[in-house]
């Protein structure tokens, strides 16, 4: 009979001491599974037991829910409709006002106020402008 080199002698020991190892964690993971199947039907048996007894009120409650999201929505958009409309008036306020000084000005007795100058009557184009743009717009939602 032949003797075996010390090293092989060795190495099969470490070989044999791998398996024993690797046969302890797969065992130790079988056990794992096991244990995450367990889990797994528990928690869908408690999730269906769950969703028996409140699915009922769920929806029930979810109109509820639904009308309160499309309340937000439509308070931001009133609240953005508003801001523009505010917007609207200052400048259709303003504009009126830039009108009404022109106006003034023509309709004052003085024979050299009758005249507008080319940068009144330019802004008093865009006033006029405005005050229909925004008159306008104003209607054209309604």
């Amino acid at each position: 009979e032949e003797s075996l080199d010390p090293r092989v002698k060795g190495e099969l020991e470490r070989l044999n001491s791998a398996t024993t190892e690797i046969n302890c964690l797969e065992k130790a993971l079988e056990e794992m599974h096991a244990l995450f199947r367990q889990t797994l039907t528990e928690s869908a048996f408690v999730l269906k037991s769950h969703a028996n007894r409140y699915g009922k009120f769920i929806n029930q409650s979810r109109p509820y829910y639904e009308a309160l999201e499309r309340s937000k929505k439509a308070q931001i958009a009133t609240q953005k409709a508003a801001l523009k409309y505010e917007r609207a008036c200052c400048t259709h306020q303003a504009a009126k006002e830039t009108v009404a000084r022109a106006e003034e000005k023509l309709v004052s007795t003085s024979k050299e106020h009758k005249v507008l100058d080319p940068t009144w009557q330019d802004m008093l184009n865009k006033a006029v402008m405005k005050v229909c743009n925004t008159f306008c717009s104003h209607y054209a939602k309604i």
